[in-house]
């Protein structure tokens, strides 16, 4: 009998509580706390949980710390990924934000190798999931970053603006009310010329009237609307700072002393 009730909590309570850790973890994100969500993501022990706990660590490391404890939580995500994978190797949203954190991790680096890797990962996974918005935006993100980066980047890597244009009016197609998707639109238009800047504000004012789901939401909307105030000025400083604080990791190529983060061929 004790055996019995043994098995039965072992195939109910155990999944009950990680439903559980993932909500406390959701509750912890929504209010800002997201060193605790980051650890209940995890605790809960699902590719679910590991996936949010990555993509919590990328928004911690990338905007709300500096220094050693941003790399930390990159190589920290990377591996929740990871972990997220292992026990569902399909994991769509695990595999994005992988692909995404390896890509900070060679900004920081300077090694396109770490580029050339995440590149591969996000194209393979347009196989199986061309109607994501998200994975387009991702797609969007990669080539701007690239495309930006210079002219010695974009003749190694391919990074191209009109690709990432068509990522992102595909993304935003399918993901309309998408905070982070339109975001990203918008940091790619603000890079661009004078007609695409006045449409990055159509799409500030757009994001305005979308809901509001967490914190992280309203700071990206906040992000946003700084470049916008800098657009409308027409201050070309202004708005680098703007766009240089709305991007995450952005003094993590300071960073090069810290181990790097192993890629899988290695």
């Amino acid at each position: 009998m004790k055996a019995l009730l043994l098995s039965l909590c072992l195939t109910l309570c155990f999944p009950l509580t990680a439903r559980a850790d993932e909500a406390l973890g959701w509750q912890a994100y929504k209010a800002g706390d997201f060193v605790r969500a980051r650890e209940l993501f995890a605790q809960a022990g699902t590719p679910d949980g590991f996936a949010a706990a990555c993509r919590t660590g990328l928004v911690l490391g990338g905007f709300y710390q500096t220094g050693e404890a941003s790399v930390r939580s990159l190589h920290r995500a990377l591996d929740d990924c990871k972990a997220a994978v292992a026990i569902e190797p399909t994991h769509v949203d695990a595999h994005i934000s992988y692909a995404i954190g390896l890509g900070f991790e060679g900004k920081r680096l300077k090694k396109a190798k770490y580029a050339k890797a995440s590149l591969l990962l996000l194209e393979d996974l347009l196989v199986v999931s061309d109607d994501y918005g998200i994975l387009h935006a991702a797609l969007g993100g990669w080539h701007t970053s690239v495309y930006e980066a210079g002219f010695f980047a974009r003749l190694a890597l391919g990074g191209k603006r009109s690709k990432a244009r068509a990522h992102f009016e595909r993304a935003v197609a399918l993901a309309p009310e998408d905070i982070g998707v339109r975001y990203e639109f918008i940091k790619y238009l603000a890079y661009g010329k004078s007609d695409e800047r006045q449409e990055a504000l159509t799409e500030i004012a757009t994001l305005a009237t979308l809901p509001v789901r967490d914190i992280f939401d309203r700071f990206l909307l906040q992000r946003a609307q700084d470049i916008g105030a800098m657009i409308e000025a027409e201050d070309k400083d202004g708005l680098e700072a703007a766009l240089e604080a709305a991007t995450a990791f952005t003094n993590i190529r300071e960073q090069k002393d810290q181990p790097a983060y192993p890629l899988e061929a290695e």
